[in-house]
């Protein structure tokens, strides 16, 4: 009888960096993050069985996941991830529901920065206090977050009086950040808003270094 050569078990695929999406259309939930090793970002197919304790997933392709570390945002993983969103044609319907799988975790209660793909900074001038816009990665919602209180660019973190936030895109392009203001401000003009969003987009990019880091944790300066 012919002997079928022993098949060593896959091992494990470790994920830093890592976040839980979920697509809105087909509801299936997908593992992104970097390897490690090799430091590439990766997407896994539909997460078919989840196990907090060992936080570690299995996947349709019969893979399994172990996520390491605090969960976090890697730049690579987000481009493979646009590039997924864009193949299967669910582009603006899908959200981050790490907060949601971590409850029973260590890092239950981690604060997960709400990720924001296109932003600006609007300063008032008579008051002083500045506020992000933007837009919601996923599905497109309009964001009017402030005041803000921190700033961490090597996390691309910007924290508000309503919540953290992370720039997962650049900063806007047009004039769609002031009607977002008038928006939320009922009485209020032009002239009393200056876009700042130049000052904390330069410091992202400071360090050139700072662009092949994965950001981190979501903290204050």
């Amino acid at each position: 009888m012919l002997e079928l050569p022993n098949r060593r078990p896959i091992e494990p695929i470790a994920l830093t960096a890592w976040s839980i999406r979920e697509t809105l259309q087909t509801r299936t939930r997908h593992f992104v993050g970097c390897a490690p090793e090799t430091g590439i970002g990766k997407v896994s197919s539909a997460i078919i069985s989840w196990d907090p304790s060992m936080m570690q997933g299995r996947t349709l392709s019969g893979l399994t996941y172990t996520l390491i570390g605090p969960p976090g945002f890697d730049p690579e993983a987000e481009l493979e991830w646009n590039a997924r969103v864009f193949r299967t044609r669910c582009e603006d319907s899908w959200r981050d529901v790490t907060a949601e799988a971590i409850q029973e975790t260590a890092f239950a209660g981690t604060v997960i920065p709400t990720l924001i793909c296109s932003w600006a900074i609007m300063e008032s001038v008579s008051q002083g206090t500045r506020f992000l816009v933007g837009y919601r990665s996923g599905t497109g919602e309009p964001v009017a977050a402030g005041p803000v209180t921190s700033f961490d660019p090597k996390a691309w973190c910007v924290g508000t009086a309503e919540g953290a936030y992370r720039f997962a895109g650049l900063e806007m392009m047009g004039a769609t950040e002031f009607e977002l203001i008038i928006e939320r401000f009922e009485h209020t003009n032009e002239s009393d808003w200056i876009d700042v969003s130049e000052k904390f987009s330069d410091k992202l990019f400071e360090d050139e270094n700072d662009q092949q880091q994965a950001p981190g944790g979501c903290g204050s300066t």
